[in-house]
Protein backbone atom coordinates (compact mmCIF):
# COMPACT_ATOMS: atom_id res chain seq x y z
CA UNK A 1 0.00 0.00 0.00
CA UNK A 2 2.87 2.38 0.80
CA UNK A 3 4.27 2.05 -2.71
CA UNK A 4 0.93 3.02 -4.27
CA UNK A 5 0.65 6.05 -2.00
CA UNK A 6 4.22 7.02 -2.88
CA UNK A 7 3.34 6.65 -6.57
CA UNK A 8 0.36 8.98 -6.14
CA UNK A 9 2.49 11.50 -4.25
CA UNK A 10 5.19 11.39 -6.92
CA UNK A 11 2.70 11.62 -9.78
CA UNK A 12 1.14 14.78 -8.33
CA UNK A 13 4.11 16.49 -6.69
CA UNK A 14 6.57 16.05 -9.58
CA UNK A 15 4.62 18.47 -11.75
CA UNK A 16 3.55 20.92 -9.09
CA UNK A 17 6.25 23.33 -7.84
CA UNK A 18 6.19 21.79 -4.35
CA UNK A 19 9.12 19.28 -4.49
CA UNK A 20 8.21 15.65 -5.05
CA UNK A 21 11.39 14.41 -3.34
CA UNK A 22 10.51 16.36 -0.20
CA UNK A 23 7.04 14.82 -0.11
CA UNK A 24 8.36 11.30 -0.66
CA UNK A 25 10.88 11.70 2.15
CA UNK A 26 8.32 13.27 4.50
CA UNK A 27 5.86 10.44 3.94
CA UNK A 28 8.56 7.84 4.45
CA UNK A 29 9.96 9.48 7.59
CA UNK A 30 6.85 10.68 9.42
CA UNK A 31 4.01 8.47 8.19
CA UNK A 32 5.14 5.07 6.93
CA UNK A 33 8.32 4.93 9.07
CA UNK A 34 10.09 3.14 6.21
CA UNK A 35 13.29 4.61 4.78
CA UNK A 36 12.93 5.49 1.12
CA UNK A 37 15.90 4.21 -0.87
CA UNK A 38 17.38 6.42 -3.57
CA UNK A 39 16.74 3.63 -6.10
CA UNK A 40 13.03 3.55 -5.26
CA UNK A 41 12.92 7.36 -5.38
CA UNK A 42 14.55 7.49 -8.83
CA UNK A 43 12.30 4.67 -10.05
CA UNK A 44 9.22 6.70 -9.18
CA UNK A 45 10.75 9.67 -11.01
CA UNK A 46 11.25 7.42 -14.02
CA UNK A 47 7.50 6.75 -14.03
CA UNK A 48 6.71 10.47 -14.16
CA UNK A 49 9.38 11.13 -16.79
CA UNK A 50 7.69 8.57 -19.03
CA UNK A 51 4.42 10.42 -18.36
CA UNK A 52 6.04 13.59 -19.75
CA UNK A 53 7.23 11.75 -22.85
CA UNK A 54 3.72 10.35 -23.37
CA UNK A 55 1.85 13.60 -22.76
CA UNK A 56 4.08 15.71 -25.01
CA UNK A 57 4.81 13.01 -27.58
CA UNK A 58 3.73 15.26 -30.46
CA UNK A 59 6.21 17.92 -29.35
CA UNK A 60 8.99 15.33 -29.08
CA UNK A 61 8.20 13.99 -32.56
CA UNK A 62 8.21 17.52 -33.97
CA UNK A 63 11.54 18.28 -32.28
CA UNK A 64 12.98 15.04 -33.66
CA UNK A 65 11.80 15.86 -37.19
CA UNK A 66 13.19 19.37 -36.85
CA UNK A 67 16.50 17.93 -35.62
CA UNK A 68 16.78 15.71 -38.70
CA UNK A 69 16.08 18.66 -41.00
CA UNK A 70 18.63 20.86 -39.22
CA UNK A 71 21.29 18.15 -39.59
CA UNK A 72 20.72 18.17 -43.35
CA UNK A 73 20.83 21.96 -43.40
CA UNK A 74 23.89 21.93 -41.11
CA UNK A 75 22.07 24.14 -38.61
CA UNK A 76 21.98 21.69 -35.73
CA UNK A 77 22.52 24.50 -33.19
CA UNK A 78 19.13 25.94 -34.14
CA UNK A 79 17.17 22.78 -33.30
CA UNK A 80 15.16 22.69 -30.08
CA UNK A 81 16.19 19.10 -29.36
CA UNK A 82 19.87 20.07 -29.43
CA UNK A 83 19.23 23.11 -27.24
CA UNK A 84 17.32 21.05 -24.69
CA UNK A 85 20.14 18.53 -24.63
CA UNK A 86 22.76 21.22 -24.02
CA UNK A 87 20.60 22.88 -21.34
CA UNK A 88 20.54 19.63 -19.36
CA UNK A 89 24.36 19.48 -19.23
CA UNK A 90 24.83 21.68 -16.12
CA UNK A 91 22.60 19.48 -13.96
CA UNK A 92 23.93 16.30 -15.57
CA UNK A 93 27.59 17.21 -14.94
CA UNK A 94 27.00 18.31 -11.34
CA UNK A 95 24.87 15.23 -10.73
CA UNK A 96 27.57 12.91 -12.07
CA UNK A 97 30.37 14.58 -10.10
CA UNK A 98 28.61 15.11 -6.80
CA UNK A 99 25.68 12.66 -6.79
CA UNK A 100 26.93 10.61 -3.83
CA UNK A 101 28.07 13.64 -1.84
CA UNK A 102 24.74 15.42 -2.33
CA UNK A 103 22.88 12.28 -1.28
CA UNK A 104 25.02 11.85 1.85
CA UNK A 105 24.89 15.49 2.90
CA UNK A 106 21.38 16.57 1.99
CA UNK A 107 19.17 13.52 1.40
CA UNK A 108 16.87 13.47 4.44
CA UNK A 109 18.05 16.80 5.88
CA UNK A 110 14.64 18.20 6.74
CA UNK A 111 15.84 21.59 8.00
CA UNK A 112 17.57 22.29 4.68
CA UNK A 113 14.41 21.07 2.98
CA UNK A 114 12.22 23.44 5.00
CA UNK A 115 14.40 26.46 4.21
CA UNK A 116 14.40 25.57 0.50
CA UNK A 117 10.60 25.20 0.51
CA UNK A 118 10.16 28.69 1.95
CA UNK A 119 12.81 30.50 -0.09
CA UNK A 120 11.82 29.06 -3.48
CA UNK A 121 8.12 29.55 -2.70
CA UNK A 122 8.63 33.25 -2.02
CA UNK A 123 10.84 33.71 -5.09
CA UNK A 124 8.27 31.91 -7.25
CA UNK A 125 5.53 34.39 -6.33
CA UNK A 126 7.75 37.47 -6.59
CA UNK A 127 9.06 36.51 -10.03
CA UNK A 128 5.62 35.53 -11.30
CA UNK A 129 4.19 38.90 -10.24
CA UNK A 130 7.05 40.99 -11.61
CA UNK A 131 7.42 39.29 -15.00
CA UNK A 132 4.77 40.32 -17.51
CA UNK A 133 6.28 38.85 -20.68
CA UNK A 134 4.14 36.51 -22.77
CA UNK A 135 6.73 34.72 -24.91
CA UNK A 136 6.39 31.13 -26.08
CA UNK A 137 9.05 28.41 -26.01
CA UNK A 138 9.79 28.78 -29.73
CA UNK A 139 10.97 32.36 -29.16
CA UNK A 140 13.71 31.42 -26.68
CA UNK A 141 17.29 32.02 -27.74
CA UNK A 142 20.00 29.45 -27.07
CA UNK A 143 21.47 31.54 -24.24
CA UNK A 144 18.12 31.81 -22.47
CA UNK A 145 17.49 28.09 -22.73
CA UNK A 146 20.93 27.43 -21.26
CA UNK A 147 20.19 29.92 -18.49
CA UNK A 148 17.14 27.91 -17.42
CA UNK A 149 19.32 24.81 -17.57
CA UNK A 150 21.62 26.29 -14.92
CA UNK A 151 18.62 26.88 -12.68
CA UNK A 152 17.99 23.15 -12.82
CA UNK A 153 21.26 22.54 -10.94
CA UNK A 154 19.73 24.16 -7.84
CA UNK A 155 17.04 21.46 -7.85
CA UNK A 156 19.63 18.97 -6.58
CA UNK A 157 18.96 20.51 -3.14
CA UNK A 158 16.01 18.69 -1.49
CA UNK A 159 12.94 20.87 -1.13
CA UNK A 160 13.81 23.21 -4.01
CA UNK A 161 11.56 21.45 -6.58
CA UNK A 162 12.94 20.91 -10.06
CA UNK A 163 9.74 22.14 -11.68
CA UNK A 164 9.53 25.10 -9.31
CA UNK A 165 13.06 26.38 -9.89
CA UNK A 166 12.96 25.89 -13.67
CA UNK A 167 9.56 27.61 -13.84
CA UNK A 168 11.21 30.54 -12.06
CA UNK A 169 14.00 30.42 -14.63
CA UNK A 170 11.50 30.24 -17.47
CA UNK A 171 9.58 33.25 -16.19
CA UNK A 172 12.80 35.24 -15.74
CA UNK A 173 13.80 34.68 -19.37
CA UNK A 174 10.38 35.87 -20.54
CA UNK A 175 8.09 32.85 -20.87
CA UNK A 176 4.43 33.11 -20.00
CA UNK A 177 3.11 30.95 -17.17
CA UNK A 178 1.89 28.05 -19.28
CA UNK A 179 4.99 28.02 -21.49
CA UNK A 180 7.29 28.16 -18.44
CA UNK A 181 5.54 25.15 -16.92
CA UNK A 182 5.63 23.19 -20.16
CA UNK A 183 9.28 24.04 -20.79
CA UNK A 184 10.11 22.94 -17.26
CA UNK A 185 8.64 19.50 -18.00
CA UNK A 186 10.42 19.17 -21.35
CA UNK A 187 13.75 20.30 -19.93
CA UNK A 188 13.51 17.93 -16.99
CA UNK A 189 12.87 14.81 -19.05
CA UNK A 190 16.51 14.14 -20.09
CA UNK A 191 17.72 14.79 -16.53
CA UNK A 192 15.21 12.40 -14.98
CA UNK A 193 15.94 9.74 -17.57
CA UNK A 194 19.66 10.26 -16.99
CA UNK A 195 19.24 9.86 -13.23
CA UNK A 196 17.38 6.62 -13.93
CA UNK A 197 20.35 5.36 -15.96
CA UNK A 198 22.72 6.21 -13.10
CA UNK A 199 20.56 4.23 -10.69
CA UNK A 200 19.62 1.57 -13.25
CA UNK A 201 21.25 -1.22 -11.25
CA UNK A 202 19.18 -0.33 -8.19
CA UNK A 203 16.01 0.04 -10.27
CA UNK A 204 16.51 -3.30 -12.00
CA UNK A 205 16.98 -5.02 -8.65
CA UNK A 206 13.63 -3.58 -7.53
CA UNK A 207 11.72 -4.58 -10.68
CA UNK A 208 11.06 -8.04 -9.26
CA UNK A 209 9.15 -6.50 -6.35
CA UNK A 210 5.46 -5.99 -7.03
CA UNK A 211 5.22 -2.98 -4.71
CA UNK A 212 7.89 -1.12 -6.68
CA UNK A 213 6.22 -1.95 -10.00
CA UNK A 214 2.87 -0.77 -8.61
CA UNK A 215 4.37 2.53 -7.42
CA UNK A 216 6.15 3.01 -10.75
CA UNK A 217 2.94 2.48 -12.78
CA UNK A 218 0.81 4.62 -10.47
CA UNK A 219 3.29 7.51 -10.60
CA UNK A 220 3.10 7.48 -14.40
CA UNK A 221 -0.70 7.36 -14.64
CA UNK A 222 -1.24 9.99 -11.95
CA UNK A 223 1.48 12.09 -13.55
CA UNK A 224 -0.38 12.22 -16.86
CA UNK A 225 -3.46 13.57 -15.09
CA UNK A 226 -1.43 16.03 -13.01
CA UNK A 227 0.30 17.52 -16.06
CA UNK A 228 -3.00 18.26 -17.78
CA UNK A 229 -4.67 19.97 -14.84
CA UNK A 230 -1.57 21.80 -13.68
CA UNK A 231 -1.14 23.47 -17.08
CA UNK A 232 -4.81 24.43 -17.01
CA UNK A 233 -4.55 25.79 -13.47
CA UNK A 234 -1.44 27.96 -13.80
CA UNK A 235 -2.64 29.51 -17.04
CA UNK A 236 -5.62 30.90 -15.17
CA UNK A 237 -4.59 31.31 -11.55
CA UNK A 238 -0.79 31.42 -11.31
CA UNK A 239 1.49 29.98 -8.63
CA UNK A 240 0.56 31.71 -5.37
CA UNK A 241 -1.40 28.80 -3.93
CA UNK A 242 1.65 26.56 -4.32
CA UNK A 243 3.88 29.09 -2.54
CA UNK A 244 1.47 29.22 0.40
CA UNK A 245 1.40 25.43 0.53
CA UNK A 246 5.21 25.27 0.49
CA UNK A 247 5.46 27.63 3.45
CA UNK A 248 2.86 25.69 5.46
CA UNK A 249 4.69 22.44 4.74
CA UNK A 250 8.01 24.02 5.73
CA UNK A 251 6.59 25.20 9.06
CA UNK A 252 5.36 21.65 9.72
CA UNK A 253 8.82 20.30 8.97
CA UNK A 254 10.54 22.82 11.25
CA UNK A 255 8.13 21.91 14.07
CA UNK A 256 8.66 18.18 13.49
CA UNK A 257 12.44 18.53 13.50
CA UNK A 258 12.50 20.64 16.65
CA UNK A 259 9.99 18.42 18.46
CA UNK A 260 11.02 14.83 17.66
Amino acid sequence: MDSIILGIIQGIAEFLPISSSAHLLIYSEFISNKKLSMGFNVGLHLGTSLAIVSYFYKDWLNYLAEFKDQIIKKKIFDSMLFRLAVATLPAAVIGLLFDDKIEDLLHGNFMVMAIALIVVGVILVVVDRKVSSKQEISSLSFSRILCVGFFQVIALIPGVSRSGITIIGGRLVGLNRNAAAKFSFLLGTPVMLGASVLKSRDILSLMSQWDFVAGFLVSGVVGLIAIHYFLWFVKRLGFEVFAVYRIILALFLIYAVMNP
